[in-house]
C-alpha cells in the first residue's frame, strides 16, 4: 500500500468518525428509565459518562452536575427545546424556555416556569385548555404573563387562566392605558386624531365637534368607545356641540348639546348610527 492511498483511507476514515459524532452528539442525552444525563458534553466539549441506560431524549444544554434537569418531549411529535427542564407532553405540543410546560394537545409554552396545570386533553382539541402561555415566574414561583386559551380567550397578568368563568374574551389583571387627547377648536375626528378619551376645552370658544364616519369604527362585529368630557363649567356663550357624520343620528337626534358643568358622554356606534350609552 502507497503512501497516498493510505493518507486517503485515513481522510475517509477520519470523516466517518466526524459524522458518527455528529450522530452520538444528536441522539444521546437523557435516560428515559433514570431521568439521568448517559452522555453529555460538558463545557470543555468532553463527552461525559454519567452511567445511565435505557433510552434517550435530545438534550441540548450543557450537564452541571447537582443542578441538572432534562427536558422531555412525551407527548406524540411534540417538541422541547432550549433553557432547563421544559416539558412538552401534549401531543403536538412545544415547550420553549426554562421550566416550562406545555401539557395539552398542540399547545405552545414560552418563557420561564409558567403555571402546572391538568387540561382536559392531552390528544384532542378541547376549547378551555391553553393555547399559548407566557410564563414569567421564577426561583420557585410559577407565573403567567400572557395566556391565550382554544376558545380565543385572552388574559394578561392572570395565573391559571383556563379556570375563569368569565365571558369575557380579554381579561387584564391591572390598569389598563387608554389614549387621551385636549381639543380647544372645531375639530373633525378621523384615524389620524381620534383618541379614546377627548378633553374639550371650550373656556375661550365654543366648540364643535364632528364624529367620524361611523361605518369605520366597527369591524367584525365590534366597535371602540369614544369618551367625550368638557373641561370647564357650562356657559350658553361657549357650547360644546357633537355633530354626527354626514346623515347619521345621535341618539336619533341630529347633534348633541352639552347642557351641564363639565359634562361628558360616551358613545357607541352600530355602524349606521351613534349611541350614547352613558
Amino acid at each position: 500500500m502507497g503512501l497516498f492511498e493510505l493518507e486517503s483511507r485515513v481522510k475517509k476514515l477520519e470523516s466517518r468518525w466526524n459524522k458518527l459524532c455528529c450522530y452520538l452528539r444528536a441522539c444521546l442525552g437523557i435516560s428515559s428509565t433514570t431521568g439521568d444525563p448517559d452522555l453529555v458534553l460538558n463545557q470543555q466539549g468532553e463527552w461525559v459518562n454519567n452511567g445511565g441506560g435505557g433510552s434517550y431524549y435530545l438534550y441540548s444544554e450543557n450537564y452541571d452536575a447537582g443542578t441538572f434537569t432534562p427536558q422531555s418531549a412525551a407527548g406524540l411529535n411534540s417538541i422541547a427545546m432550549s433553557g432547563l427542564g421544559a416539558i412538552a407532553s401534549g401531543d403536538y405540543s412545544t415547550a420553549m424556555g426554562t421550566e416550562t410546560t406545555a401539557k395539552s394537545f398542540s399547545e405552545t409554552s414560552l418563557g420561564s416556569l409558567n403555571t402546572d396545570y391538568t387540561p382536559i386533553s392531552a390528544t384532542s382539541f378541547e376549547p378551555t385548555d391553553r393555547l399559548l402561555v407566557v410564563g414569567n415566574g421564577g426561583s420557585g414561583n410559577p407565573s403567567d404573563a400572557f395566556t391565550i386559551l382554544k376558545n380565543g380567550k385572552t388574559a394578561i397578568g392572570i395565573d391559571n387562566f383556563e379556570t375563569t368563568t368569565s365571558l369575557s374574551k380579554l381579561q387584564v389583571n391591572g390598569v389598563v392605558s387608554t389614549s387621551i387627547s385636549t381639543i380647544n377648536s372645531n375639530t373633525a375626528l378621523d384615524s389620524t386624531n381620534i383618541t379614546s378619551v377627548i378633553l374639550v376645552d371650550n373656556k375661550s370658544y365654543s366648540v364643535d365637534i364632528i364624529l367620524p364616519d361611523s361605518s369605520e369604527m366597527i369591524f367584525n362585529g365590534m366597535t371602540g368607545r369614544i369618551t367625550i368630557k368638557s373641561t370647564n363649567a357650562y356657559n350658553v356663550l361657549r357650547l360644546i356641540t357633537i355633530l354626527p357624520f354626514g346623515g347619521e343620528l345621535i341618539d336619533n337626534a341630529s347633534s348633541f348639546v352639552f347642557t351641564t358643568d363639565y359634562e361628558s358622554i360616551e358613545l357607541v356606534t352600530d355602524s349606521k348610527d351613534w349611541w350614547i350609552i352613558k
